[in-house]
C-alpha cells in the first residue's frame, strides 16, 4: 500500500512539472532552424534601398541563396515565377502575401545582372553579396551549397528548409486560407 501510495505522488509531480513546462513561454530561438526566428538580413537592393528582411514580417518569405552561374539555381527560377504570381497575393494562417527574398553569392555583379533580365524574375527583393561565401547571410544560414531556400512564415519563423521548389507549391497550400 505504501508502495502504490509514493508511485501515484511521483507520477503526481511529474504531471505538475511537466504541465508547468508546458505553460511557460520562451522566447523564439535564432538560427537557421525550422521553428527558430530567421535571422536577420540586410542587403543593398539593386535601387541601393536598404530592405531588412525583417521589414516583410506578416508575408510568408522564400529566402533564396543562388548564383548567376548555378545551373539549377537558375532552374528553378522559371517555376518560382509562377508561385510568386500565384502566392504573392494570398491569405496564410498567420500571414497574408508571398514575397520571394533573393541573395545572389556572386563574384560578378554584371553577371547577376544579366541573369535578372534574362531569366524575368519580378519579385522585389533581389540582392547581390560578392563577399560569396563569407556574407553574413550565408554564414547565419549555414550556405554551403545552391541553390538553398527557406520558408518563413508570417512571425519570421522558419517553417521549413532545403526545400525543393517542386514541393513549395504544396507547403504554400497547406499554409493557405481559402
Amino acid at each position: 500500500m505504501k508502495r502504490f501510495f509514493k508511485w501515484e505522488w511521483t507520477v503526481a509531480i511529474l504531471v505538475i512539472c511537466s504541465s508547468y513546462s508546458c505553460s511557460t513561454s520562451q522566447p523564439a530561438k535564432a538560427g537557421a532552424n525550422i521553428g527558430n526566428q530567421a535571422p536577420e538580413i540586410v542587403c543593398d537592393a539593386v535601387e541601393g534601398d536598404c530592405v531588412p528582411l525583417s521589414s516583410l514580417k506578416g508575408q510568408y518569405v522564400l529566402i533564396e541563396f543562388w548564383s548567376s552561374t548555378c545551373n539549377s539555381c537558375r532552374a528553378d527560377h522559371f517555376e518560382m515565377e509562377r508561385l510568386y504570381l500565384d502566392f504573392k497575393d494570398s491569405r496564410f494562417k498567420n500571414g497574408s502575401g508571398f514575397t520571394i527574398y533573393s541573395i545572389a553569392l556572386e563574384d560578378n555583379v554584371n553577371n547577376w545582372l544579366k541573369v535578372l533580365k534574362n531569366d524575368r524574375m519580378s519579385w522585389p527583393q533581389q540582392f547581390c553579396d560578392t563577399r560569396k561565401w563569407d556574407a553574413p547571410a550565408s554564414i547565419d544560414y549555414m550556405v554551403n551549397t545552391l541553390p538553398k531556400y527557406f520558408l518563413l512564415d508570417g512571425d519570421g519563423q522558419i517553417i521549413e528548409k532545403n526545400i525543393l521548389i517542386r514541393d513549395l507549391e504544396k507547403l504554400l497550400e497547406r499554409c493557405e486560407i481559402r
